[in-house]
């Protein structure tokens, strides 16, 4: 849906917490790959997360991923299937396990994994309600979900 866009489209300031449509996504990207690294600092190895796309270096706050969309529209995919991987990957004792981690502001917060992946989730469902919202906007018929793609 995004793809076909102009630039001058997706990287539009329209208000949203991370500017552009392009912000919201290249966010998205970014949160993914930030808190499978902390799953994988924190527990034991998963293969799927030694993939090299959490090699590589992840600009902080609100910098973008990507300097370009072509790349990050390259990534996206490659992306959901470590996440698909790592998740299958995972047993029901897995989602028990415990981990801590240190937020930006320095406090240290346990984790379980199980909470971790749910946030995850809700995450990518809350930005991509936004960057829907932005499509809506600007009259570019969307599936929020991509569900509907998927039956």
């Amino acid at each position: 849906v995004v793809a076909p866009l102009p630039a001058d489209q997706l990287n539009k300031e329209v208000g949203s917490y991370f500017g552009s449509l392009y912000g919201v996504l290249n966010h998205l990207y970014g949160s993914d790959c930030r808190m499978l690294l902390r799953i994988k600092d924190n527990l034991e190895s998963y293969p799927a997360l030694e993939s090299a796309l959490l090699k590589d270096p992840m600009p902080a706050g609100r910098e973008p991923v990507f300097a370009d969309f072509a790349t990050l529209n390259a990534k996206r995919p490659q992306m959901d299937e470590l996440i698909e991987r790592f998740v299958s990957e995972l047993t029901e004792g897995d989602l028990a396990k415990r981990f801590t981690i240190k937020l930006r502001s320095g406090v240290e917060k346990s984790l379980l994994l199980w909470q971790t992946l749910a946030h995850i989730f809700n995450h990518e469902t809350h930005h991509r309600g936004a960057a829907a919202q932005i499509l809506d906007e600007m009259g570019v018929t969307n599936d929020y979900s991509n569900v509907m793609s998927l039956l």
